[in-house]
């Protein structure tokens, strides 16, 4: 019971951590994490991206969090045990398992509008980012009038596998 009891607590931090932009502060620490941008034992990436829209149609996209994700799918279990399913079995298994791929790699996080009309949509989301949406404006030699809009977006994708 104490261990169901950890584990749902876990399991609701992690949600918590999901809807709210906790994760990625900027109290002087690096924005993107430049030590971990791939990973040769999981199954897909998940991005946390800012994207800034210009007036003349322009689009700037900055990563400023990336997370890597697992299936929950045991595929050694399964190869153990093939010759021993039949062919109705095997492709059941392999309708689930691309059913569950496709669930995975559908964002769960709706792109969210943060700066529009000269204004961002609240304080929080103003001391957050801009003085990092400024630095990048200066390098590539925009001012904050060129801004039109500016969108959180996630977005996820499958890890090519070479091995």
């Amino acid at each position: 019971m104490i261990l169901f009891k950890i584990i749902s607590v876990l399991f609701f931090l992690n949600l918590y951590n999901s809807f709210t932009f906790t994760n990625y502060k900027l109290n002087n620490k690096p924005l993107v994490n430049m030590y971990y941008d791939y990973c040769d034992y999981c199954d897909y990436y998940i991005e946390k991206n800012l994207r800034i829209h210009y007036f003349d149609n322009s689009v700037d996209s900055i990563n400023i969090k990336k997370e890597f994700g697992y299936y929950d799918i045991d595929d050694n279990i399964f190869s153990e045990h093939l010759s021993q399913l039949t062919s109705i079995e095997k492709v059941n298994y392999y309708l689930k398992r691309k059913k569950m791929i496709k669930y995975h790699l559908k964002p769960k996080m709706i792109p969210y509008l943060i700066y529009c009309q000269n204004n961002f949509n609240n304080e929080y989301l103003s001391d957050k980012y801009k003085q990092f949406i400024e630095t990048i404006l200066i390098n590539n030699n925009k001012e904050w009038y060129n801004v039109q809009k500016i969108l959180m977006v996630e977005e996820r994708y499958e890890r090519d596998k070479k091995i």
